[in-house]
């Protein structure tokens, strides 16, 4: 009697087939690979100190690189540190060209801050106000890059390009892990992944890049463990989940509603319901600590009022006014919506300090070509009515967070205008956000093959296309034709008509070589037997 062996899985291939890999399997390292290259492009292409208020997160970056992880105060009580005298003179060139499109960045300019050298003179006292609401843990990516640059004893300049390197690794890292993960939406993870403002957040020194990137991870990570078979590694998992979840408190504190979505997992994917509650009460208690943390590392260095704006802002004060006047607050919240939500979403393709914008109508189209993405891969199915509920709940709610702490921190008691929104604090609830729309009713169906070149061809062209307006804004009085967008639209709108007309080329062989086989085989069986 012959030994019993396991039954193990196996696909019976006929002749002349070969086994083929899934259509998206290894897709994480083809949206890495881009996302590495236009973000180099975009981080030399970019001046210093012109993303929105990175010479404050240059500050901050800096000060951590030097091993403080709670910062000094500076002469009015707001976060402040020290800084060598080269180091200033980064920021020379900086407000002359913020929101002065006439003025240029020159090659002279470039020279002036490359000759820049460290001297023995002593480091001078600065105050980095505006990143005082973050904590350490959003700018450890950039000061390990301008450590390392410390280390390597370059020029001021460089230190400065390291220090964006730093959060661009860690941003391609995150990005690859985010689309490795989910286990729906892979497409729609790298799309948003590769819009050009989110591109120039990872590659500049903002806090913004990390918090994105970890935004994603966590999304990814929840819709894994919501969708997928986790036998085995349910624990890794979870484990992962929770230090997400922790380190996601102490970036910016609206993204820890992200956390939520665990409540819309059904039970039985952790194994039991008395299991799905212990893990839901570890969620809670690890958020809430990440969030006291985040307070307590911060607060001390938030005045109140404070000034920075020209006008006088009370955090205080306005929360008074939001509980003692909640009907007004909500009119008020609601018609500014109304009013100016168009123009928050349009922010989302505005590069530079918001003084860059893309034409808004390809801005557009790639929100409707992600939207596509999102309602796409069909066959994995719908989401589940619990998931999709909760995973509404929480983009709203995470949304109203982000707009009344900008209407807290950011303008005057009582008033009647919502100051600061912008598109890129949106971009972590994207995925979720286009995800959403899988339960819409909207079918469509399309090769993943396909559909995967036509993404990656579609995000190229309009990183191209932004690339150029980029370099237009702050390089060119006028535009060289071979950068003029029109020109590169038009080459970029010819290159993915090739691209579909040589995919409906190679279907038709491929169905012309199917067929032809069959047409073989039934006159064969039509013969008489011999």
């Amino acid at each position: 009697m012959s030994p019993a062996h396991p039954a193990t899985p196996f696909v019976a291939l006929e002749a002349g087939q070969t086994l083929q890999r899934p259509p998206l399997d290894g897709i994480e390292y083809r949206f890495g690979l881009l996302l590495a290259v236009f973000g180099l492009v975009f981080l030399f292409s970019l001046p210093p100190d012109q993303a929105p208020d990175e010479y404050a997160h240059f500050l901050h970056a800096y000060d951590v690189a030097k091993g403080h992880l709670l910062p000094a105060h500076d002469s009015e009580g707001w976060a402040g540190t020290t800084l060598p005298p080269a180091l200033l003179q980064l920021n020379t060139r900086s407000p002359q060209l913020w929101r002065h499109p006439d003025e240029k960045w020159t090659w002279q300019d470039t020279q002036d801050l490359m000759n820049l050298r460290f001297s023995d003179e002593k480091e001078r006292p600065v105050s980095m106000a505006q990143a005082s609401i973050y904590t350490f843990l959003p700018y450890l990516p950039q000061a390990a890059g301008i450590r390392l640059a410390h280390g390597l004893h370059l020029p001021p300049l460089p230190l400065f390009y390291a220090g964006r390197l730093g959060s661009l690794v860690f941003g391609v890292l995150c990005v690859m892990l985010a689309i490795r993960l989910t286990p729906i939406g892979k497409l729609l993870f790298g799309g948003v992944a590769l819009l050009p403002l989110t591109v120039q957040q990872l590659a500049s020194l903002s806090a913004d890049g990390p918090t994105i990137g970890l935004s994603l991870v966590l999304v990814a990570a929840l819709l894994r463990l919501a969708l997928s078979s986790n036998e085995g590694r349910l624990p890794s998992l979870v484990v992962g989940l929770l230090l997400l979840m922790f380190a996601t408190a102490l970036t910016k504190f609206p993204y820890t509603v992200l956390v939520l979505l665990y409540f819309g997992i059904a039970p039985e994917q952790v194994g039991s319901r008395r299991r799905y509650w212990l893990i839901g009460a570890l969620v809670l208690a690890v958020t809430a600590i990440g969030l006291a943390l985040s307070v307590t590392l911060t607060r001390p260095f938030i005045l109140d009022p404070h000034r920075l704006r020209e006008m006088p802002i009370s955090e205080s004060a306005q929360i008074h006014f939001l509980l003692t006047h909640p009907r007004a607050f909500l009119w008020m919240f609601l018609s500014n919506i109304a009013y100016f939500g168009v123009y928050w979403v349009l922010s989302l393709f505005s590069l530079g300090c918001l003084d860059t914008p893309l034409n808004p109508l390809t801005g557009l189209c790639y929100l409707c070509f992600l939207a596509l993405l999102a309602v796409a891969d069909r066959p994995r199915g719908e989401l589940p009515w619990k998931l999709w509920g909760v995973g509404s709940a929480v983009v709203s709610l995470s949304s109203v967070m982000i707009l009344t702490a900008l209407y807290v921190w950011w303008n005057p008691p009582a008033s009647d205008l919502l100051e600061g929104p912008q598109g890129r604090y949106f971009i972590p609830l994207m995925p979720l956000f286009f995800l959403l729309l899988r339960n819409g009713g909207i079918r469509v169906t399309a090769d993943e093959r396909f559909l995967a070149r036509m993404t990656l061809a579609v995000a190229v062209l309009f990183l191209i296309y932004a690339w150029a307006i980029l370099v237009n804004r702050f390089y060119f009085h006028e535009p060289p034709l071979l950068l003029a967008p029109p020109t590169l639209l038009s080459v970029g709108v010819l290159a993915l008509l090739l691209c579909w007309a040589k995919y409906r080329w190679e279907l038709a062989q491929a169905t012309t070589n199917t067929a032809a086989p069959s047409a073989c085989d039934a006159s064969a069986s039509s013969r008489p037997a011999a």
